[in-house]
């Protein structure tokens, strides 16, 4: 099973995504990456969201575990999906083509999020916590994920 940080980044009932194409379709990602080696998962938030968007966050509060299972390239795959509630402390939203193959970065509306692609796939979770503000981590025991 592989492991992967993100982030929820929100703004006037929005969240910050990251939008890629793939098979003709638009996906999008919360921005996040896998740790490296010795890592801590909220310093792999920091690391990628500077790497990859220029902004330096806060890794607040873990929101979501989640477990997504799927087919990729023909064989059945898992990852581990750790999403932190994070803060802007500074900087502004711009891709870093280097560090990312996302297309842009863009603020979807939270009541939207059910009708786009959304790796992971949990746009019900993450709709709620915008809606709701949750303070309780959610988990997900195990999703089906598919890859583009």
């Amino acid at each position: 099973m592989r492991v992967r940080a993100a982030a929820i980044i929100s703004q006037d009932a929005r969240i910050l995504l990251l939008k890629y194409r793939y098979g003709g379709k638009d996906v999008y990602n919360l921005p996040g990456g896998n740790p490296d080696a010795g890592e801590s998962l909220p310093a792999c938030v920091q690391r990628e969201l500077l790497e990859e968007l220029n902004i330096h966050v806060d890794a607040q509060q873990l929101a979501v575990v989640a477990q997504g299972v799927g087919q990729r390239a023909g064989k059945l795959d898992s990852v581990l999906h750790t999403v932190f509630q994070g803060k802007i402390l500074s900087g502004e939203v711009k891709i870093n083509p280097e560090q990312t193959s996302a297309l842009e970065a863009v603020w979807i509306p939270f009541d939207e999020l059910e009708k786009i692609i959304l790796y992971p796939a949990i746009n019900e979770q993450l709709a709620k916590i915008g809606k709701e503000a949750i303070s309780e981590t959610v988990f997900v025991e195990k999703f089906e994920q598919i890859w583009y």
